[in-house]
């Protein structure tokens, strides 16, 4: 059922892909005293970061980072998680930004977001639940800056 729901968003633009492999490349959380000039502790800030696909034959690659964080005003510390995934796809169609933008908004989403659940139970940090899919739009950056 995925499946279909996956290639049928891909082709309302007349596009399929196929997803390869999704590898978690690297993982920070801290916990940390936050400064005085610190943010609104009420709101949650979340970010991600994709780089254009490269292509190897058949495979393209692409990494994507997501990051979240938010000050407590209780026990004055700043909550800071990121994590780093790297995946392939393959692609038939003339935009495979396309198709990274969609595996990474709803496929390693899906696994950051557990990720984070999980970091954020055993780090005790009472931040919200991640939402179901991202509510904002992902940046895109070249390969180089990811490094």
């Amino acid at each position: 059922m995925a499946n279909k729901t996956r290639q049928a968003a891909a082709t309302k633009k007349g596009d399929a892909y196929g997803i390869g492999a999704i590898l978690l490349f690297e993982i920070n959380a801290l916990q940390l005293p936050a400064s005085d000039e610190a943010g609104d502790a009420s709101k949650l800030s979340v970010g991600a970061a994709l780089t254009k696909p490269t292509q190897d034959g058949e495979l393209h690659f692409c990494h994507v980072k997501f990051e979240c964080g938010r000050t407590e005003s209780k026990e004055r510390t700043k909550v800071d998680f990121d994590a780093t995934y790297a995946f392939t796809f393959t692609y038939a169609g003339s935009d495979p930004m396309y198709a990274a933008k969609q595996i990474a908004r709803t496929v390693v989403w899906t696994k950051f977001a557990d990720l984070f659940a999980v970091a954020n139970s055993q780090m005790r940090s009472r931040m919200p639940q991640l939402p179901f899919e991202p509510t904002f739009d992902l940046d895109i950056i070249e390969a180089e800056e990811a490094a």
